[in-house]
């Protein structure tokens, strides 16, 4: 499932309880990635010092998304118990809806906490690999859903471990429309909220307005992404 690899040219040196990347370029989804670095071999598991640097890297590629980044990534640690830290940049792309906005229209779901759902990132990587990322959006991502039309922004951080990534932070829409049966609500920007207390189901605050029949009707959801609060009011 993963880009493929082509024009790889690499230089390493071997030294006793070393091996150094002297530079190792590459395109990676048909983007230039260079990788540079040491792994050190003298006992125990080895432990890795590597830099990642890439313009426009294919991140995900299917029916749900088209995701690329320029990426500034560094990699710290014994094998079995890396680090990988820096920064992702996203750079357009586009992005089927991970939120049900019939669901939120509706007020969303009454179960109680011990069995909602929320909004989870699929893993990519063992429990291993730790994760500290700053994603941002160089460029907004087209959202594109069943009833949802949009661009969004982020503002995150990326924790926890490639097995279960955690975000932190703030997703932006601007703008957004829904198209619903009696028409279009359009958002002018709106925002998701990821709190460290409970990350998998954040907060949302949208105002957005449409008109039907004659009257202007304002649109107000806020609250817990799974269970939020709805308000109409027309004039």
């Amino acid at each position: 499932g993963l880009p493929p690899l082509e024009n790889a040219q690499v230089e390493v040196t071997v030294e006793p309880g070393q091996i150094r990347i002297v530079r190792a370029d590459m395109d990676i989804g048909a983007s230039p990635v260079s990788i540079a670095g040491n792994v050190l071999h003298d006992q125990g598991q080895p432990r890795i010092t590597a830099t990642i640097k890439g313009s426009k890297v294919l991140l995900a590629r299917s029916t749900d998304a088209l995701i690329r980044a320029d990426v500034d990534l560094t990699l710290q640690g014994r094998t079995n118990a890396l680090t990988v830290s820096g920064d992702v940049a996203l750079v357009g792309g586009r992005l089927r809806s991970p939120v049900e906005f019939q669901g939120l229209l509706s007020g969303g779901s009454k179960a109680p906490k011990a069995v909602r759902r929320g909004i989870r990132i699929p893993a990519f990587g063992p429990d291993t690999v730790k994760l500290d990322l700053k994603i941002r959006t160089s460029e907004p991502l087209a959202l594109q859903g069943r009833i949802a039309r949009g661009k969004i922004r982020a503002d995150l951080q990326l924790v926890g471990t490639a097995a279960q990534p955690t975000p932190i932070g703030q997703v932006f829409f601007d703008p957004l429309e829904l198209a619903v049966p009696a028409g279009t609500i359009s958002f002018p920007t709106g925002l998701i909220r990821f709190e460290p207390d409970s990350p998998d189901i954040p907060r949302i605050d949208l105002v957005g307005s449409t008109r039907l029949a004659g009257y202007d009707i304002t649109v107000n959801v806020d609250g817990d992404y799974d269970a939020p609060n709805v308000e109409l009011t027309s004039s």
